[in-house]
């Protein structure tokens, strides 16, 4: 029967227990921030399902056999780690790192009548679709690399080849960072085979500078950026014979399933003019619809409105009310007739005090004879 409350998780302490930031209404003090340093993970709920908070284990072991002590495995989640190579794309530079290269921008007019992209329609339909294409290969005996592009921004080296010294080992290197190094047994290859699956992952963002809206959808002269961000992932497998002498000249490279050999050209366009067009064409050409952005921290129309009549009807914090305002003179506290026979003078700021002299100096205040 207790009271669940918004917080913001800060630290995880160990498997069951987190340091949290807790949103608590305290009724008249309003809403403040309690500081809790240890909450069982019992207690905590996810806001958007209200189930309780999971936390995803993976757990890693190392077997070392005691007669083969060169021949270790180790295993995520039973499975092993032969089966997680990974590399990302675009392949990160040492100087600069390149994480923004997979980036497009597009611009929308306050109207919103046109959109204005910062690449051309083709390499706008590349990025969209991520679709990898063959640059070149180049094969010999004791060699082969292929070069491969995973959309517009993203090109990438692969290359096989023999070790130095030991025979039976080959070293799979990509964009010139060495992957693997291993035997076919190493790796769990077919028999006779050496084959070596692995993955190219990354994220490419799709930002829209757009000009903001307020609450009630007014256009604002402001802008800003929505980002929408998408994970994608490539299966790429480099296979050969590995029985008897080797020629890794013959050696195969399949990108989902499909082979280096029949995967789509690379032709770079010879002019790409940046993509303008409508929203609904954008819409209608390549499934994208164009967001807003609100802006909630801007004023809204009624609070524009009751801000103008301010000054029409009571100052601000006129009559002790709680700000004042447009019903400010609502909360004064109710006259109190003294004399009937009295008149009642009207306050000085809504008509002129007796005695004024016009073009004069100030007129001599008068106190109103029936309110106190």
């Amino acid at each position: 029967g207790g009271r669940w409350c918004p917080a913001t998780l800060k630290e995880q302490v160990d498997d069951h227990t987190f340091r949290a930031m807790v949103h608590m209404d305290t009724g008249a003090d309003g809403v403040r921030d309690v500081y809790y340093p240890l909450v069982q993970i019992s207690n905590i709920r996810v806001a958007a399902s209200k189930k309780p908070l999971v936390i995803p284990r993976r757990s890693l072991v190392l077997r070392v056999p005691c007669a083969d002590p060169l021949h270790g495995t180790l295993a995520v989640d039973e499975e092993l780690i032969t089966h997680f190579f990974c590399r990302p794309t675009p392949p990160p530079t040492r100087s600069p790192l390149r994480g923004a290269a997979s980036k497009v921008t597009l611009s929308v007019r306050k109207d919103r009548s046109l959109v204005s992209a910062d690449v051309g329609a083709s390499n706008f339909q590349h990025f969209l679709s991520g679709e990898p294409k063959a640059i070149k290969e180049e094969g010999k005996k004791g060699e082969h690399t292929w070069w491969v592009q995973i959309g517009p921004f993203a090109e990438h080296k692969i290359e096989i080849r023999k070790h130095e010294s030991d025979k039976k080992v080959f070293v799979l290197v990509v964009d010139d960072d060495v992957l693997v190094e291993s035997g076919p047994e190493d790796i769990e290859s077919r028999e006779d085979w050496w084959e070596c699956p692995f993955r190219l992952a990354g994220e490419k963002y799709l930002d829209w500078q757009v000009y903001e809206n307020d609450v009630d959808g007014n256009p604002l002269d402001t802008t800003g950026i929505v980002s929408q961000k998408t994970k994608y992932s490539h299966e790429l497998v480099v296979s050969f014979a590995a029985g008897g002498s080797v020629n890794l000249g013959q050696a195969r490279l399949y990108i989902d399933n499909v082979d280096f050999c029949e995967l789509t050209p690379l032709r770079r366009p010879a002019s790409d003019e940046p993509l303008q067009c409508s929203p609904d064409a954008l819409e209608g050409t390549y499934n994208i619809k164009t967001p807003y952005k609100i802006n909630e921290a801007s004023q809204d129309t009624f609070e524009a409105l009751r801000q103008a009549f301010n000054s029409l009807f009571c100052s601000p914090g006129a009559g002790g009310g709680a700000g004042g305002g447009l019903l400010g003179c609502c909360t004064r506290p109710p006259a109190e007739v003294g004399n009937m026979n009295n008149p009642v003078t009207a306050p000085r700021f809504a008509s002129p005090p007796p005695g004024a002299r016009p073009g004069g100096g100030p007129a001599q205040r008068q106190r109103p004879t029936g309110l106190r």
